[in-house]
C-alpha cells in the first residue's frame, strides 16, 4: 500500500493561510472605515487609509464632535470611542490599542505618536459631581479635563485615565491615572504615582549611556 506524500499540499496550504491571515484582516479593516465615514456624515472623522481598524470597534458620535486617526494606528479588537458635540479626539501615528480599550472625551484628548495602550485601558475626561446630598448624581453635572497622552507613553492593560501622561511615561497595569504623570515616569498604584524612571525617553538612554 503506497503512502501518499502530503508535504506538497500542506506547504501550500501554509503559504495561502499566512497570505489571508496578512490580507483578509486589512480588507476588512478598509471596509469597516468606510462604514464609519459613511455613518458618521455629521462628525468630523478622518481615519487615515492605513490606519487599523480591528474587528468589534464602535464609534458612538451622533450629535457631532471630532475624531482624527493617524497613519497605522491600531485597534486591534474591540474598542470603543464615545465622544459629545464638542469633543476633539486626536489620536498620533503608529499609536498601538490592543483590546477592548474604552474612550470617552467630552473635551479633548490627544494620544501622541508611537503610545501604546494595553488591554481595557479606560480613558474619561470627566467624573460626576458629588456635592448635594438631595440631588441625584446623574443632575450634578461633571467635572470635566482635557487629557494628552504624550509620545512614546506605555499605558498596561486595565488602567483608568482620568489626567494626562508625560512623554515616554510608562504606567504599570491595573493602575489608576487621576492626577498628571510627568514625562519619562514610571507609575503605578491606586492612585498612580511617579515610582521612577521609565527610560523611554531618548534623552534619559543617552544619560545612561554617557555615564
Amino acid at each position: 500500500m503506497s503512502v501518499v506524500d502530503r508535504r506538497p499540499v500542506r506547504a501550500v496550504r501554509r503559504r495561502v493561510a499566512r497570505a489571508l491571515d496578512w490580507r483578509v484582516p486589512h480588507v476588512a479593516s478598509r471596509l469597516r472605515r468606510a462604514w464609519l465615514l459613511f455613518r458618521h456624515p455629521d462628525v468630523d472623522l478622518r481615519i487615515d487609509p492605513s490606519a487599523f481598524i480591528g474587528p468589534g470597534f464602535r464609534l458612538d458620535a451622533r450629535e457631532g464632535g471630532s475624531l482624527w486617526i493617524g497613519a497605522t494606528t491600531e485597534f486591534r479588537r474591540g474598542g470603543t470611542i464615545e465622544i459629545g458635540p464638542q469633543a476633539e479626539v486626536r489620536i498620533g501615528e503608529r499609536v498601538i490599542f490592543t483590546d477592548g480599550a474604552l474612550i470617552q472625551i467630552t473635551t479633548r484628548l490627544e494620544i501622541g505618536d508611537n503610545a501604546a495602550l494595553g488591554q481595557d485601558v479606560a480613558i474619561f475626561d470627566g467624573r460626576h459631581r458629588f456635592g448635594t446630598a438631595d440631588k441625584h448624581f446623574l443632575q450634578q453635572g461633571y467635572v470635566l479635563r482635557p487629557i494628552v497622552i504624550g509620545e512614546g507613553a506605555a499605558i498596561h492593560s486595565k488602567v483608568t485615565v482620568t489626567a494626562s501622561v508625560g512623554a515616554g511615561a510608562v504606567v504599570a497595569a491595573n493602575s489608576l491615572v487621576n492626577r498628571e504623570i510627568p514625562d519619562g515616569a514610571l507609575a503605578a498604584g491606586v492612585p498612580a504615582r511617579a515610582r521612577g524612571r521609565a527610560r523611554n525617553l531618548p534623552d534619559v538612554e543617552a544619560a545612561d549611556q554617557a555615564r
